[in-house]
């Protein structure tokens, strides 16, 4: 197994190396496979993960700088949004599973049964997004990506995701506020991480 970075294990996989591509696989098919179930149906996410990592294989040479994991993030989303263009993938994301109705452990039974219904009310908002701005808002309050950085992985202007960003959250905070889960003062707060119901932990798996 390498110890380089993904900037040296892409270009060895430029050039042919097998061995590195697959060092690579591991290192962000984690990663990859959660931002492609918040955005696809659970039985299209294998399929789009396989595509994205037959595309950077194919495509490592193309690579032109920056995080590579951004630039897997964009042929990712590319791969999504064909299985979602086909009409094979138009349902919902699930991000609800089995391990959300688990207690949060090392708290007290109210307070984890409160931490679990916050985490279950946000990713019930969250499915109602399309999927776009699923991937908005995962890349921005999960992996905390500029919104620009957003916007090259999203191929949208930034301008125009800023302002589906801000509906997302307004969206999503509102359901909150509808279901007793959000206090009406962090709302109201600026900016939008201020709100700890729209935090990573109540995102991600």
């Amino acid at each position: 197994m390498f110890s380089g970075s993904d900037t040296d294990l892409l270009e060895r996989t430029a050039r042919g190396d097998r061995d590195a591509f697959e060092t690579l696989v591991r290192r962000n098919e984690a990663a990859t496979g959660r931002f492609l179930a918040r955005v696809l149906p659970a039985d299209r996410v294998h399929e789009a993960r396989n595509t994205t990592f037959l595309r950077v294989f194919t495509k490592a040479g193309t690579y032109g700088g920056g995080s590579v994991k951004s630039w897997i993030f964009k042929i990712a989303w590319r791969c999504a949004a064909d299985l979602l263009r086909e009409g094979g993938a138009d349902r919902r994301a699930t991000t609800t599973t089995a391990d959300d109705a688990l207690p949060a452990r090392g708290l007290a039974p109210d307070a984890a049964a409160a931490l679990d219904e916050e985490r279950f009310a946000v990713r019930l908002s969250y499915e109602k997004l399309d999927a776009e701005d699923r991937a908005l808002l995962w890349l921005c309050v999960v992996e905390g990506l500029a919104l620009d950085h957003a916007a090259r992985i999203l191929q949208k202007p930034p301008s125009t995701l800023r302002y589906r960003l801000a509906k997302a959250l307004e969206r999503v905070r509102s359901d909150l506020v509808r279901t007793d889960v959000a206090r009406t003062d962090t709302v109201r707060a600026e900016p939008a991480r201020a709100n700890p119901a729209l935090t990573k932990s109540n995102l991600i798996k």
